[in-house]
C-alpha cells in the first residue's frame, strides 16, 4: 500500500493553482510549476498531519483526470500505514501488548512527529499480520528542494532519473527573501 494523493494543477495568469480533490482543505499555488509542486508537498504534509492530530478521517486516494501524484514525508507515510493496518483489527493496547511495549510507545507509531526505526516498523507490521516493504523508485517529476543560504533561499530542481544511469545535472534557482529578519 502506498500513501500518495493526486493534486490537480491549473495554470492561470498568476501562476499555478494546486488542489487536492480528496482533501478539500488542501490547496496552494506557485508562480512556477516547481514552486507549485514544492508547495503541494508541503500542504499535503500539513493537511495529513493536522487530520491525524485532530483524529479526523483520512480518505483513500482516488485518481483524478490530469492529477499528479504527490507523496507526503516518510514519517507521515509510516504513521498512516500503521494506522490503516491497525484499523478494525487491533486496538493500540493490543498492539502495545504484541510489541511488548507501553500504550504511549505504541501510540507514537501513528504520530508523524515521531520517527520510528525500520526495526520498530517491521515489528509493528508483523504484529498486525503485515510485512514492511521498502522501495526506492525513480521520481517521474522534478523535485524542488529548498535550502536556506544566508538571507536567501536556494531552490535546487532535481530532475528525474536518466535512463542508462547517467547522472542528472542539478539546476539552481536563487530566490531572495525580502523583509525577513
Amino acid at each position: 500500500m502506498k500513501i500518495a494523493y493526486q493534486a490537480v494543477i491549473e495554470e492561470d495568469e498568476h501562476g499555478f493553482f494546486v488542489q487536492f480533490p480528496d482533501l478539500a482543505e488542501a490547496h496552494t499555488d506557485g508562480q512556477t510549476m516547481v514552486e507549485a509542486l514544492f508547495n503541494a508537498e508541503e500542504v499535503l504534509n500539513l493537511t495529513l498531519e493536522g487530520r491525524m492530530e485532530e483524529g479526523m478521517e483520512i480518505p483513500e486516494a482516488q485518481e483524478h483526470e490530469g492529477g499528479v501524484w504527490i507523496y507526503p514525508t516518510a514519517q507521515i507515510q509510516a504513521a498512516l500505514l500503521i494506522r490503516r493496518a491497525r484499523a478494525g483489527r487491533k486496538t493500540l493496547a493490543e498492539l502495545a501488548r504484541a510489541l511488548e511495549t507501553s500504550w504511549p510507545s505504541a501510540q507514537q507509531l501513528e504520530n508523524p512527529k515521531h520517527s520510528p526505526s525500520l526495526k520498530r516498523l517491521d515489528r509493528a507490521a508483523a504484529a498486525l499480520g503485515k510485512r514492511l516493504v521498502l522501495s526506492i523508485e525513480p521520481d517521474p517529476e522534478p523535485r524542488p528542494i529548498r535550502r536556506k543560504v544566508n538571507n536567501s533561499e536556494e531552490v535546487v530542481k532535481v530532475p528525474p532519473a536518466i535512463p542508462g544511469g547517467a547522472e542528472p545535472v542539478l539546476r539552481k534557482i536563487k530566490i531572495k527573501i525580502k523583509g525577513r529578519d
